[in-house]
């Protein structure tokens, strides 16, 4: 039994996406008991790229104490999308057994339309206060490992977004430079209200890969990377993807078409005319 638990973890960190496609192959029943019966860690990954309404009928048909754990482990913007397609009374069932911290997290990010950035931020943000020097600011660099992204924030104390400074830029500085005085001029924030759509072709995504969300207050709220809007966009403006697919789809037919006549044309036997012959 101990083989066999370990063989699913295995394939699970190594193939989440198929394994995703097995459990939606299964009776719901069956694939929430899977996902309870396996460590929140594996079942994490694997809710994480289930279909949004399949996970969410999942997460409806476990104990809260399992589902929150599981839950608690994606992202607050992942969490926040599956607790809002469940049934009210799952819902707070679950979030009564999250952590005070994730709780907020997710009731702060649930009050955001799905196509709006505040549901797809990250509410982690590395960020110093505006007064700090370059040596702190290092010291703090140092210490977030995989959540560092090329910038940090930078915040007055009531986290007013002040600008931010790229971690490049740190390490090029004398210690004693405060970070106000080398902010980049190029990361910019965005509105937390605005649309997905609207900030596709944003002029701050041509030299950043993250960029920070904002309330109308400007105190920073989140973070959002191109690659989790283009997710955005993906899961949301479901009518333009079927459409886009259905556009694909004719080009093959159209090639096909193609070829065809010209083909044809090419069978048809050609005539050459006798000189000083006239067309009829």
């Amino acid at each position: 039994m101990k083989d066999k638990s370990f063989l699913a973890s295995a394939y699970i960190k190594e193939r989440p996406v198929d394994s995703a496609r097995v459990l939606e192959s299964l009776p719901l029943d069956d694939s929430a008991a899977f996902l309870e019966s396996i460590s929140p860690q594996d079942a994490a990954m694997v809710l994480g790229s289930l279909m949004p309404w399949f996970a969410s009928q999942c997460l409806n048909k476990m104990k809260p104490e399992s589902a929150a754990e599981m839950l608690q482990i994606l992202p607050s913007y992942r969490s926040a999308l599956l607790l809002k397609a469940l049934d009210r009374p799952a819902r707070v069932a679950i979030l009564g057994c999250f952590t005070k911290s994730k709780n907020r997290e997710a009731r702060k990010q649930m009050i955001y339309p799905a196509n709006t950035l505040g549901a797809w931020m990250d509410t982690f943000i590395p960020s110093v206060p505006e007064e700090a020097t370059v040596e702190e600011s290092l010291v703090l660099a140092r210490n977030l490992s995989d959540h560092l992204a090329h910038h940090l924030c930078v915040v007055n104390r009531e986290g007013v977004f002040r600008g931010g400074v790229a971690i490049s830029k740190l390490i090029s500085t004398s210690n004693e430079v405060r970070v106000t005085e080398i902010l980049d001029p190029l990361y910019v924030s965005l509105p937390v209200q605005a649309t997905l759509a609207s900030v596709k072709w944003h002029s701050g995504w041509n030299q950043n890969a993250v960029l920070p969300i904002v309330n109308f207050r400007n105190q920073i709220e989140g973070l959002i990377s191109h690659k989790r809007l283009r997710e955005g966009l993906g899961e949301v403006d479901n009518q333009g993807m079927v459409i886009e697919s259905f556009l694909s789809g004719l080009i093959p037919m159209y090639t096909s078409c193609l070829t065809l006549f010209t083909q044809t044309l090419a069978a048809i036997p050609y005539k050459q005319r006798k000189p000083g012959q006239r067309n009829r």
